[in-house]
């Protein structure tokens, strides 16, 4: 799916398996406390790498997204990226701007709670400008000239 998205990557100093396990289940904590629609339980995965991570599904129409620590080599770290597209919950079938509104803010709403509590390094990049400005008057203003561009070019059906 393509369109307005926010693109974060996490990262954490920890090695210990055991810790970054608690540290996925406090971001899961935190977004218990969000408007998801949905929040998932801590999955893990240890081949072909270690993964440790929790999915959420912010609305309908919204990409569902995932926090987590992915341990990749050669660096052995702990970290992880995704890209949640947002941009079709504001479809007026899925509940237009106000379940935009509500998937968007949600997903930057949990970003913001993992860098205050401390749980991560986050960066983002948010094609809506929220992450930046925090302004949702130019969050609207964003997603209206996205889909304006959808309604030009169209998804090949």
């Amino acid at each position: 799916m393509m369109g307005l998205s926010s693109r974060y990557g996490l990262a954490t100093t920890l090695s210990d398996t055991e810790a970054v396990r608690k540290l996925v289940g406090e971001m899961r904590r935190l977004a218990l406390a969000l408007p998801f629609e949905r929040v998932g339980p801590v999955i893990e995965i240890i081949r072909p790498h270690p993964l440790i991570c929790c999915p959420v599904w912010p609305g309908k129409g919204c990409e569902p997204a995932a926090f987590g620590f992915c341990k990749l080599p050669p660096g052995e770290r702990w970290q992880w990226s995704y890209t949640c597209c947002t941009q079709p919950a504001s479809r007026p079938e899925h509940g237009g701007l106000e379940n935009f509104l509500r998937c968007h803010l949600a997903l930057i709403g949990l970003l913001d709670a993992i860098k205050r509590a401390g749980l991560a390094q986050a960066e983002v990049k948010d094609d809506g400008g929220y992450w930046e400005r925090r302004d949702p008057k130019k969050l609207v203003e964003a997603v209206q000239a996205w889909n304006d561009v959808d309604l030009i070019f169209p998804e090949d059906g």
